[in-house]
């Protein structure tokens, strides 16, 4: 959540966020989301945050990985986790 706060409000990000923008949105996002303790250890990325998001997904047992991350995009799925764009996740989505 820290991290998704960061890029939020970053100037060099589409987002731009002022910080109570940001404070809104990630209360929202409480909210709709359950939190993951994860216990998975991964390493199938070089980042190690990268790897942070695959173990919370597998241990959460998500159907999806939405992401802007070049890296995590890169591997398509992971343990049967789809790994898309909003703009590809949203046009999967049934009309």
């Amino acid at each position: 959540m820290l991290e998704l706060k960061e890029v939020l409000t970053r100037d060099d990000k589409p987002f731009k966020l002022s910080e109570r923008e940001a404070h809104r949105v990630l209360a929202q996002l409480r909210d709709l989301s359950e939190i993951i303790e994860p216990h998975s250890l991964i390493t199938a990325c070089r980042d190690a945050a990268d790897n942070r998001v695959l173990e919370c997904a597998v241990d959460g047992r998500a159907d999806w990985i939405v992401t802007g991350d070049s890296d995590l995009l890169d591997l398509k799925t992971f343990q049967g986790i789809k790994i898309a764009t909003v703009a590809d996740f949203l046009s999967a989505l049934p009309h």
